[in-house]
């Protein structure tokens, strides 16, 4: 069976500027800069992603010449499957760094229930730092917890 790779320099695509005027759609996108392809993720909603994506600033600071370009996507189920084909094919350089904050952290993204983001944060507040850094630090603590059972075992 034969499988024809997209070319994402022929797909639609709009300056980083212009990231407000992307449609709202499942998709595959492609950050440009010319002909290279910098990054290539999947959204279920390509509009709201790019109203706050983790690698906006880093990708400001590249200059005018980034465009975003994307791969509608009438099946979202196959989005994860199809972005990570892509990933694989084009291995763009920056889908293989972490993003770093600007305290030069690696920023740890995940998904918690509304009501431990609330605790976190409270609790934050109330022993006077800030989520990060108290995130750092439970995560530590539970880390050297699982490792002291590990060598118990």
């Amino acid at each position: 069976m034969s499988v024809e790779v997209v070319n994402p320099l022929t797909l639609p695509s709009l300056s980083l500027q212009e990231r407000r005027s992307l449609p709202e759609c499942a998709a595959v996108y492609f950050v440009l800069n010319g002909n290279e392809i910098l990054y290539i993720g999947g959204t279920v909603n390509l509009a709201q992603r790019w109203l706050a994506h983790h690698r906006w600033h880093q990708l400001v600071e590249m200059g005018d010449g980034i465009r975003l370009a994307w791969l509608e996507c009438s099946e979202p189920a196959l989005l994860l499957e199809v972005e990570t084909a892509l990933i694989k094919h084009f291995q763009p350089r920056l889908n293989r760094t972490p993003v770093l904050g600007d305290n030069g952290k690696v920023i740890l993204q995940t998904d918690v229930k509304e009501s431990t983001r609330t605790r976190l944060k409270l609790e934050a507040v109330r022993l006077g730092t800030t989520m990060s850094l108290l995130t750092e630090q439970i995560l530590d603590e539970a880390l050297k917890k699982l490792e002291q059972q590990e060598v118990q075992k």
